[in-house]
């Protein structure tokens, strides 16, 4: 029951990440026939923070390990626990205090920044979208490579009997 609460729930944000990513994508294509040499420079420099800050830092070193610890979390499994579960990855529920509101507070953060930067214009829109796709898709491999990862561990009931 616990790796089926976490593939749903980690494979669930995986797909949210991975259409904002292909979305972002799109947008960040269509603004590249329109940007100048400077634009393209400030994009690259972009591109290039957005990978340490946005896609190590946050989410390799900070989202990921965090992610898959509220993943594979075998607490109080219940129907409804599973079923809620992309909530629990994503830290919206039955987390910690100081982790919930972190959850929250990232969340409407993101929200106002897709809707400040919905409203530029291109190619400014689409330098912007290309770092956020940069960091959004280091963030993916992450989360995709760290829940293999963890899936391969042996079970502790496996582990407990040497020579099993």
């Amino acid at each position: 029951m616990v790796r089926a609460k976490a593939a749903w729930g980690t494979g669930t944000v995986v797909l949210i990440l991975v259409e904002a990513i292909v979305r972002l994508g799109q947008v960040t294509l269509d603004a590249l026939p329109t940007a100048s040499g400077p634009v393209l420079a400030g994009t690259a420099l972009w591109v290039a923070g957005n990978l340490y800050a946005e896609g190590y830092r946050g989410f390799q070193k900070r989202f990921v390990p965090a992610a898959l610890d509220r993943a594979f979390d075998a607490e109080h499994l219940s129907p409804l626990r599973v079923a809620l579960a992309p909530l629990q990855v994503l830290g919206l529920i039955w987390c910690s205090g100081p982790a919930l509101r972190r959850g929250w507070v990232l969340l409407v953060t993101l929200v106002t920044l897709v809707l400040v930067v919905r409203q530029l214009p291109q190619p400014w829109r689409g330098a912007i979208d290309a770092g956020v796709v940069a960091g959004l898709s280091w963030g993916t491999a992450a989360l995709v490579l760290g829940f293999a990862r963890r899936w391969a561990r042996p079970t502790p009931a496996a582990s407990v009997v040497p020579g099993r």
